[in-house]
């Protein structure tokens, strides 16, 4: 079952696509495509699943269906008519459209949704008498279209709700950071895996969350349920096993992750969000100010995504934060590798640190970077794990 090859294509996040191409050579794909935002390859029903329930930065794992050249809203609904839909849907079933847009001959993804909505039902219609029913919430089959100027693929979504979306997380503070950026960041900073791994502003613990799935080798879709498995061709036994596989190779750590935030609701909602992801034992949080904490960490990785405020000038609060966290790092973290998500470019440069990597990512809408600052130590000590307890 499930030998059929055909393209797969797992989109990501701008900046993260050479981390998701190691991710997919990783679990045996062969020679995946780099793409913008996303990557490419020919796979089967095995490996359409494992991208689902095994890769930490995939946003959606699409199955192309048909891709062709449109140039009005009347072409793009006479070819979509072409496809036939009865293969993967009946009027029993629900589906809803998502449409993303590039390019000047089509500017309203809504209304491309809308068209293509119409062109299936008015198939279904015209065969049946009937039509299936849209369900934007809970489809049994999501349809993605993406229009770069005059070229349209329409695929089936195998993920169904974005794989950013992993299931732990119901809780929440401001702004948090998207798993998958999270896993993204921690894949750039080349953590072994073994070492200390701190985050010092953690919010609702994303970062810190993801970092003990990561050295774990917990699938990070082991939390909820996927698209595929409404469809007409879904192989529960095939499915099962890939889950078995995955779970199978989990393993024991002997350290455990950290992160801590000043704020003391921040924490609550950190360690539930642990509890969920059923982590919690490899994973601590605990109330402190970085700024006047001395946890003396001398290797490993500390990464964190501090406030980014509005733009530097007149704006006291961040200048003196971000020289205050430059100050901490060089006096307490001298031997450890620090890495720090911005959006806020003006304020990094405040750290008053060379930079050994600037990369380029969006938190959301907001275009960041993410830099590298190696904190070389000034005598050849011997190193310190740091041991932080509650």
């Amino acid at each position: 079952m499930g030998k059929e090859h055909f393209e797969i294509v797992v989109t990501t996040l701008l900046g993260l696509e050479d981390v998701l191409q190691k991710e997919l050579e990783d679990i045996g794909v062969r020679s995946p495509e780099l793409l913008g935002r996303a990557v490419k390859f020919f796979g089967n029903q095995e490996y359409l699943y494992r991208c689902n329930y095994e890769l930490r930065t995939g946003l959606r794992v699409l199955r192309p269906l048909s891709t062709f050249k449109v140039h009005t809203e009347d072409e793009l609904y006479r070819k979509i008519q072409r496809i036939d839909w009865s293969q993967y849907l009946n009027n029993n079933k629900t589906f809803a459209v998502d449409a993303t847009t590039y390019g000047t001959l089509f500017t309203h993804s809504k209304y491309i949704a809308l068209k293509t909505k119409d062109a299936i039902v008015d198939q279904f219609r015209d065969k049946t008498g009937a039509r299936p029913s849209i369900d934007v919430a809970r489809p049994s089959v999501k349809i993605n279209v993406h229009i770069a100027h005059d070229e349209c693929t329409i695929s089936l979504d195998s993920s169904g709700v974005p794989l950013s979306k992993r299931g732990y997380k119901t809780e929440q503070t401001f702004a948090p950071l998207s798993e998958v950026l999270a896993a993204g960041m921690i894949l750039k900073s080349n953590w072994d895996k073994n070492s200390t791994f701190y985050d010092p502003m953690c919010g609702s613990g994303t970062i810190a969350i993801e970092a003990a799935l990561i050295a774990t080798q917990t699938p990070p879709g082991g939390y909820r349920n996927f698209g595929f498995e409404t469809w007409f061709d879904f192989d529960a036994e095939l499915y099962e096993s890939v889950k078995l596989r995955a779970e199978s190779r989990v393993r024991r750590i002997d350290f455990r992750v950290n992160g801590s935030d000043m704020d003391e609701k921040a924490i609550e909602i950190a360690r539930n969000n642990a509890r969920r992801a059923r982590i919690s034992r490899n994973v601590q949080f605990f109330k402190a100010d970085f700024l006047k904490s001395n946890p003396e960490m001398h290797d490993g990785v500390i990464i964190m995504n501090p406030p980014y405020g509005e733009r530097i000038g007149t704006n006291e609060d961040m200048i003196s934060l971000y020289q205050a966290i430059g100050d901490q790092l060089k006096t307490h973290y001298s031997g450890a590798d620090a890495w720090i998500l911005s959006g806020n470019v003006q304020a990094l440069k405040l750290i008053g640190l060379a930079a050994a990597k600037r990369i380029r990512l969006n938190n959301g809408p907001i275009e960041c970077k993410y830099h590298h600052f190696p904190l070389y130590k000034g005598s050849k000590e011997e190193k310190v794990k740091i041991e932080i307890t509650d």
